[in-house]
């Protein structure tokens, strides 16, 4: 298992991902660095030093020394599905990583409940979204 730490490897994957690198001249000199979909999103994964970090605005979602490859993928999927979607990972107010990844579990199970009955189109949808999202993030 691959194992993720705030370094250039990581850097790049992240912008693979489509996010873009605002972090100024004299903060790479102090081994900071910011990255977000676009420059004023609010949503952002923050470089401090050795440290990788998980914001929405002044707010930490989560910090961490390295990532696994599936917690790399939760933390893309902060940024690739709706803020409105973000409800249906559990609490609105932190990006619990050990929360998400039951959550998404539970969604998968959810969602083969759903198509079964054939009820709540809306609600099928917004889970196959997320769910397609999350499949859809290749990390190599």
């Amino acid at each position: 298992m691959e194992i993720y730490k705030a370094d250039e490897q990581l850097a790049k994957i992240i912008i693979k991902q489509g996010l873009i690198e605002t972090s100024t001249k004299d903060e790479k000199l102090m081994r900071k660095r910011t990255f977000k979909l676009f420059k004023e999103a609010e949503r952002k994964i923050y470089f401090d030093g050795e440290t990788i970090v998980l914001m929405e605005g002044r707010s930490f979602q989560d910090r961490r020394i390295e990532l696994t490859e599936q917690e790399l993928k939760l933390y893309i999927l902060f940024f690739k599905i709706n803020e409105t979607d973000t409800d249906e990972l559990g609490d609105t107010t932190v990006f619990n990583l050990s929360k998400v990844s039951e959550k998404l579990v539970a969604l998968k199970q959810e969602l083969k409940l759903l198509m079964k009955s054939k009820s709540d189109e809306v609600r099928r949808s917004k889970i196959a979204k997320i769910l397609m999202v999350f499949d859809e993030i290749k990390i190599n």
